[in-house]
């Protein structure tokens, strides 16, 4: 379970409005900033980020007023930890997990404590350090010539520890606690330059000292803090906007890039990145890592670790050749400048192939023996890296040194995987048993909830189990360039691509009223991406009807498709349905032709029609057709309101929990995600005694008319809505009425409109015409207009 600090830096403040929490303060938007009444002197003097956590008074009346977000919260309502908490997730959206412990309150207002002593400590060791000719000696000598530029990296000096206890005290912050947090060591008179580690949502974590010139003999170059956790972020992890991230080892390494104008620059403190900051990065969703170490032996096996880690949690790594003439990277930038840098950055190469030719140039692979010693270990590596296109490229790279085919070691490579993927397998279920163990150990367990629970962690161990091979992919066809931005799916219909991106990452919510045909829409976008990506996998999740009532809607809507028909319109479903069931003596060549038709992309197409599919299990299943088939097109869910949890929550919590993983999911697979959602239904306004219906166009459905709309729209990029006009219009009908009109309707006019859009135009309607005989749908181009 996460803990209280990593749901508010990760989940809640990433998503926080702040001009909602300091509403009060009269905030007005300055860009990347926000000017605010400052609490303190009443002045319009107090600033915050966007992305920052604390209220700031800028000094020029000499307030030293200074509020984190969470303080400010707390103090202003009286509220609880737990009140303060369940405040701010409610400001983000954010649905928060249950149960969290007293412990973990207590626990984060340590924190919390702890970094407001370490930033009252910087602020008084900033001061000090303008005022000491030693320290700004050996920054001039690092590449710090402009006080602005100390004062942007965030330095200070820990002149005096005497000092700085008396200035501690003066803040009514009493010895007992800087010695419990490790604040009274010796060792700042040794490493007196000093910096603080923030963790993602810039809270002060820790705090790092430096030996000024040279080490003291028995000392290292840096100090830091003790603290379990407290190095969990890439130091300036807080300071990168993007995807991408440049690792170097050092603190003004990563603090001279990053002034210089490397934005991407990260310092691990060391040659590995640690388990917990592979986590955060994966967490974080960074995509390309760039590693910049030492040329040394440490600094190599830095490297080959690193890239092995990087591997395993998806990441790319790239590795930087050595810089010249030895250089570290902060000396390359001062000597060379900030563009060398940038045309240096070209040259780093894929870390898979780094490795390849590292291990394959380290081994004398001339002999029998060292070449099977050499293949061996490089299948060990190898095997655990899950981006296939980097597979491909290695294979080939390893093929060359080995003087074997490229085929003849990915056959090999497959039944290593397969013999990984069945130890995974058997050590889940293990895992599974012996959870199940300890909980019939527990008093008052019921039994029944138990073989339930216990059944659906089983399904989600083996729902990959029922994949069959749908396709051979051929990695060389689908290259591409690092660093390119993803090309949105496009969904068959020249209006809406105009207008709408569906983009990988990223989760598309398409709501309608019941009957407008939402499901046909998810068929028709099904089956148009079959025909435009011919070597994408599509996975479709239906909550609502079988796997062979599917199969005939899809029939139906392709008998529509055809020319030369021998009934103009199509077939319904009922008529393929029933041409199935009945074996017509005579072929019907119409329906025959659109089996045909789905035969030749049915490899394409993974049919999920069980309705006890929780999101977990839709989270498994999609990850494992992913990682044996090398890609997947997109996701459809059909719908959201149907998908199962795992555990009893209220209808807004599920809901939100269900969109949330779904967004996810995208993420993780960097796919997109097409979720079908309900609308409320129109209202209808009496009056003169009698039914009054307002005209069509009031009826369109709103972005307030998806079932709890908060959730979903914050967690979706695109939002579209359809709207059945011909529905709308018979809407005097009674329920059995309007039964009987629907399925013999050959051109209801249906419009698509986009309720959020963030890569067009909003409130944009595209208009299509549905055959409500067979579900397909076509564009109207003849107009499109603006509501």
């Amino acid at each position: 379970m996460a803990t209280v600090s990593e749901l508010l830096e990760y989940e809640i403040y990433p998503q926080l409005d702040r001009i909602a929490v300091f509403q009060e303060l009269n905030p007005q938007n300055k860009g990347q900033y926000l000017i605010c009444t400052c609490p303190g002197c009443g002045k319009k003097s107090a600033y915050i980020y966007h992305t920052g956590i604390f209220l700031v008074c800028n000094r020029l009346n000499n307030c030293i007023y200074r509020v984190s977000i969470w303080d400010y919260v707390q103090e202003k309502h009286k509220f609880s930890n737990q009140e303060t908490l369940l405040a701010l997730a409610d400001l983000a959206r954010v649905v928060l997990p249950k149960n969290t412990s007293p412990e973990e309150y207590d626990k984060y207002q340590t924190e919390q404590r702890k970094a407001y002593i370490l930033e009252t400590i910087f602020q008084w060791a900033h001061e000090k350090l303008m005022g000491d000719t030693k320290a700004l000696d050996y920054l001039q000598q690092r590449g710090f010539s402009d006080p602005e530029d100390i004062k942007q990296a965030g330095l200070g000096c820990i002149t005096s520890l005497s000092e700085m206890l008396a200035m501690l005290k003066n803040n009514h912050i009493a010895q007992e606690e800087t010695k419990k947090f490790g604040l009274l060591s010796k060792k700042w008179e040794t490493h007196p330059l000093i910096g603080l580690w923030r963790n993602r949502a810039g809270e002060a974590w820790t705090m790092w000292g430096r030996c000024l010139g040279t080490v003291p003999e028995g000392e290292q170059k840096y100090y830091l803090l003790p603290g379990e956790g407290t190095k969990a972020t890439p130091y300036m992890l807080h300071q990168v906007i993007g995807k991408e991230v440049v690792v170097v080892e050092g603190f003004l390494d990563a603090l001279i890039l990053q002034l210089y104008g490397e934005k991407r620059a990260v310092a691990v403190v060391g040659v590995f990145i640690t388990q917990e900051q592979l986590k955060t990065l994966q967490r974080l969703h960074i995509k390309r890592v760039i590693l910049c170490l030492d040329p040394d032996r440490a600094g190599k096996e830095g490297m080959i670790r690193n890239i092995d880690n990087l591997a395993k949690v998806g990441i790319q790594s790239y590795v930087l050749p050595t810089l010249p003439n030895g250089l570290d990277p902060d000396e390359f930038v001062l000597h060379s400048g900030i563009q060398a840098w940038q045309e240096f950055l070209t040259k780093a190469r894929k870390g898979v192939i780094w490795k390849t030719q590292t291990l394959f140039q380290s081994l004398d692979v001339a002999s029998d023996i060292e070449r099977d010693r050499a293949l061996e270990e490089y299948l060990k590596f190898v095997s655990h890296v899950s981006n296939p296109i980097e597979t491909e490229e290695s294979l080939q790279t390893a093929a060359a040194y080995l003087r074997l085919s490229p085929e003849a070691l990915s056959s090999v490579l497959d039944n290593i995987r397969k013999r990984q993927l069945q130890e995974e397998v058997k050590q889940n279920v293990g895992n599974v048993l012996r959870q199940g163990q300890a909980e019939l150990g527990k008093e008052g367990v019921l039994v029944p909830e138990l073989v339930e629970k216990l059944q659906t962690d089983f399904a989600a161990l083996n729902v990959f189990k029922t994949i069959e091979s749908p396709m051979s992919l051929d990695v060389l066809n689908v290259r591409s360039v690092a660093g390119n931005i993803p090309e949105g799916k496009r969904t068959g219909y020249a209006g809406l691509d105009e207008t709408v991106s569906i983009m990988p990452s990223e989760l598309t919510v398409i709501g309608a009223r019941p009957r407008h045909g939402k499901t046909s829409f998810a068929c028709n976008l099904l089956m148009n991406w079959a025909k435009i990506y011919k070597t994408d996998p599509f996975i479709f999740f239906s909550y609502e009807v079988s796997q062979v009532q599917l199969f005939c809607k899809l029939v139906s809507l392709l008998t529509s498709r055809q020319t030369n028909t021998v009934k103009v319109g199509g077939y319904s479903y009922r008529d393929v349905a029933k041409y199935l069931k009945t074996g017509a003596p005579e072929p019907n060549p119409d329906i025959e032709k659109a089996i045909a038709v789905l035969q030749q992309v049915e490899h394409q197409l993974f049919l999920v029609t069980d309705p006890s599919v929780t999101i977990d299990q839709i989270n498994t299943y999609s990850a494992e057709v992913k990682k044996k088939w090398g890609r997947l097109g997109a996701i459809l869910v059909d719908y959201i309101e149907l998908v199962k949890v795992s555990d009893e929550k209220s209808e807004e919590l599920r809901i939100a929990s269900i969109v949330h993983q779904l967004r996810v999911l995208s993420q993780s697979l960097d796919i997109p995600v097409v979720a079908l959602a309900q609308m409320n239904r129109a209202t209808v306004t009496g009056g003169g005694g009698g039914k009054q219906l307002k005209k069509i166009e009031t009826r369109r459905p709103v972005l307030e008319g998806l079932r709890y709309s908060g959730r979903q729209e914050q967690e979706a990029s695109t939002v579209l809505g359809i709207f059945n006009r011909y529905i709308e219009s018979s809407d005097v009908c009674n329920d059995d009425e309007q039964v009987k009109i629907e399925g013999s309707v050959m051109a209801a006019p249906l419009e698509v409109i986009t309720h959020k859009n963030r890569y067009g135009e909003a409130n944009k309607i595209v208009n299509m015409v549905f055959n409500m005989v067979t579900g397909n749908i076509e564009e109207n181009r003849v107009s499109n207009v603006t509501k």
